[in-house]
């Protein structure tokens, strides 16, 4: 039986990811353990079956892996990982070196230092694979729409919150996708933004309590100066007042997809490096979403 190139390729990838991810709890620092930590020793604890955090440490000590080294549950974890991208399916021409290629490369790299450790982010690829496999089945396409928001609401409920917010940023943008603009792509992106600033103002309106007020400059100010925490975002302005608010979410937006800030960090390879990758996945993303709008458009016309 003849093994095709991509296979091959895969299982390269997979390899070289199983060994650097056996070695990173070895090499790195301890400071880059600090969640991984807080999941496997549950200082307060917190673990139970809501919450990312909760639910995390639940899983863990359940399975027993809060137990064992950390190498020993990167050759755990990397593994389902990669099985459950093959079930996904491989691209046939996965082995040429395409920006493509290169972007998934990286990322599944990455997953050797991020996924190599107890940590929220492996229930978090597991639940988007989920989503993957359903957006692929055999169904009607609105079937599989109302399925996948379906289960974004529940994992907003039950993991993480932000991603209620999901479903209604994808009605904004594939509804504003008929409006006749030129540059669609940025103006649903703009306009993607701007429902994000009315939204938190009206639930600041609600609860009393902006969005990014409560969440993330709540917990990052808490966290700052720690050694763990150096990279966190932090708005330039107070965020409790409806100009603020707006100045945070337009500045958190530009700092996770275009992190050129973080070159402040000149003198730490790690952020430099992966600035460059998020560049790189950001004007990718952006140029296919481009031709998926201009595809839209033809279809239109």
């Amino acid at each position: 039986m003849r093994i095709r190139k991509k296979t091959i390729g895969y299982f390269v990838l997979f390899v070289i990811t199983l060994l650097i991810g056996f070695m990173t709890s070895k090499v790195l620092p301890e400071k880059y353990f600090f969640d991984a930590n807080l999941i496997t020793q549950d200082p307060y604890n917190q673990k139970g079956l809501m919450g990312s955090y909760s639910f995390c440490m639940w899983l863990y000590d359940i399975t027993g892996l809060n137990r064992l080294d950390y190498s020993i549950v990167a050759l755990i974890q990397l593994p389902i990982i990669f099985l459950v991208l093959w079930s996904i399916g491989v691209p046939d021409r996965f082995n040429r070196i395409y920006l493509s290629n290169a972007v998934i490369w990286v990322t599944l790299l990455l997953c050797s230092v991020y996924i190599a450790m107890p940590s929220k982010e492996f229930v978090n690829f597991l639940y988007i694979a989920l989503l993957v496999k359903v957006l692929l089945g055999r169904s009607a396409f609105w079937p599989k729409i109302v399925v996948v928001f379906l289960l974004l609401f529940w994992f907003g409920v039950w993991y993480r919150p932000y991603y209620l917010l999901v479903p209604f940023f994808a009605a904004v943008l594939y509804f504003g996708s008929f409006i006749k603009l030129k540059n669609t792509g940025i103006n649903n992106v703009i306009f993607g933004l701007f429902f994000a600033c009315l939204l938190s103002l009206s639930f600041g309106v609600v609860k009393g309590e902006y969005l990014t007020e409560g969440t993330r400059e709540r917990l990052n100010k808490d966290r700052k100066g720690r050694e763990d925490s150096q990279t966190i975002i932090l708005s330039p302005v107070k965020t409790d007042n409806v100009i603020g608010e707006s100045v945070s979410i337009f500045y958190g937006f530009v700092s996770v997809n275009f992190p050129v800030n973080g070159f402040r960090f000149y003198n730490k390879p790690q952020v430099i490096a992966f600035i460059l990758w998020q560049l790189v996945l950001l004007s990718y993303l952006f140029f296919q979403y481009n031709r998926c709008m201009k595809k839209q458009e033809a279809v239109q016309a």
